[in-house]
């Protein structure tokens, strides 16, 4: 099933990354740019609203950020520990810029992006609910904060942890998707019917994410180096293993049922996200080896994916 899903979004991946090498076409890093905006300010809070709007609410809802929370910065440990130990054998290996960038990448994962249209594409859209809880309650606010930290501390940036702390929270403040999903829990909460022509207008919307999310993601993509896949596999490995395994005890512990345990499993074993470049540039962190990174774990996550 899942290849099945893969293929199909496997072609706007591939699109996108020939797009490139289309000649007389606009620049690839500005298109993207502009996919990227009408996405997240027009389309994606339009699909959040819906998807939100339209799912049931239910007792087990708080457990998905929760472990988004937990696996991430589960991963966030693992990774350093792993890169501080390689610096410290080897170390003109890795400069710190690079560290930060393979942090952040072995922690944060393609939630939305890839994770939306794997997760509605196998279980249905019914659960496509999950995906944006996952990310907008956990990852991208984890990632403005915790993130930005932690690219500081690996740069040159000299900014306190105040002005950090004060920064992500006014880029979280400036996330559209985040307002759709309140709106949609408020309007449930508080039994407010919304007219279905604008429902209609929603899941229109929401039916263009997925392909321009993939084109998106292609055009970001940088085929890895043979000389640094060394480097960069351990992170690969911990955002494809790594974090569906503690994502796995969590489900067992918390006593989590199908399908909502494969979903959230799917979505901890998503490759990396590619947001993690927009901080990797704000703070000059390595983005040739965090892309590079983005490339390879999307690669390998077909084989891993269809483990989970």
């Amino acid at each position: 099933m899942i290849y099945n899903v893969f293929t199909s979004f496997f072609v706007f991946i591939v699109l996108g990354y020939l797009w490139r090498y289309i000649k007389g076409v606009p620049d690839s890093h500005m298109l993207r740019a502009s996919i990227n905006s009408l996405v997240l300010y027009i389309l994606l809070p339009l699909l959040t609203f819906s998807v939100i709007y339209a799912a049931p609410l239910h007792n087990e809802s708080w457990k998905i950020p929760f472990i988004a929370v937990l696996v991430t910065l589960g991963c966030i440990g693992f990774s350093v520990s792993i890169y501080v130990l390689i610096k410290r054998i080897w170390p003109d290996l890795l400069s710190d810029k690079s560290i930060g960038a393979l942090v952040l990448g072995a922690s944060w994962c393609n939630a939305t992006y890839l994770g939306y249209p794997i997760v509605t594409g196998i279980l249905g859209k019914q659960y496509g609910s999950i995906p944006l809880i996952y990310d907008l309650l956990a990852l991208t606010p984890l990632l403005w904060i915790i993130g930005a930290m932690i690219a500081g501390y690996y740069s040159d940036d000299t900014s306190s942890f105040k002005q950090r702390y004060i920064s992500g929270i006014k880029r979280i403040l400036g996330l559209p998707p985040l307002y759709a999903l309140l709106a949609a829990i408020l309007c449930k909460i508080l039994d407010i019917d919304i007219h279905p022509n604008i429902l209609k207008t929603c899941s229109i919307a929401g039916n263009a994410v997925p392909p321009l999310m993939m084109l998106s993601v292609g055009m970001a993509l940088n085929i890895p180096k043979l000389n640094s896949i060394v480097l960069i596999l351990p992170a690969a490995i911990i955002r494809l293993a790594v974090g569906p395994l503690i994502a796995y005890g969590l489900i067992h512990v918390l006593h989590i049922q199908e399908p909502l345990s494969k979903a959230i499993m799917l979505e901890s074993g998503m490759p990396t996200m590619v947001l993690t470049l927009v901080i990797a540039q704000e703070y000059t962190l390595d983005t040739n080896i965090l892309a590079q990174l983005i490339a390879l774990s999307t690669l390998l996550s077909i084989i891993s994916l269809s483990l989970i």
